[in-house]
């Protein structure tokens, strides 16, 4: 390969990974619209958290289904999901899953601290 192909690729390439990267920032941040749309999440000095709200419901299924005997992390995934879905009944299992994973992100330190409680 000639030395000008190469640079071109590199250019395509590079070219390619920042759209994908902005596309992945505008999905998120519609993604967080959508959350704070439905009280799922809340701003506070232009930063987000997960609404107390949302947390209390989280809490209190975590309980229900820790008192089941399902280990830990399975609770916390189910019990997330769970309540995620009650603010979005139309919606796909698909469709949920970005959403827990961006509430996940956000509540990660208050659900350990939660957690701890239960060690």
């Amino acid at each position: 390969m000639s030395e000008k192909k190469v640079n071109r690729e590199m250019v395509k390439d590079d070219e390619y990974i920042a759209f994908i990267e902005d596309l992945y920032d505008e999905v998120y941040y519609a993604l967080l619209i959508d959350l704070k749309k439905h009280g799922i999440i809340v701003e506070k000095d232009e930063k987000f958290f997960v609404s107390d709200k949302f947390m209390n419901k989280l809490f209190e299924k975590i309980v229900k289904v820790l008192a089941d005997d399902l280990p830990i992390d399975n609770a916390i995934d189910v019990s997330l999901f769970e309540t995620v879905k009650e603010y979005y009944p139309e919606y796909k299992v698909l469709e949920i899953i970005p959403r827990v994973m961006i509430v996940l992100s956000l509540a990660k330190y208050d659900i350990d601290s939660f957690l701890k409680k239960f060690e």
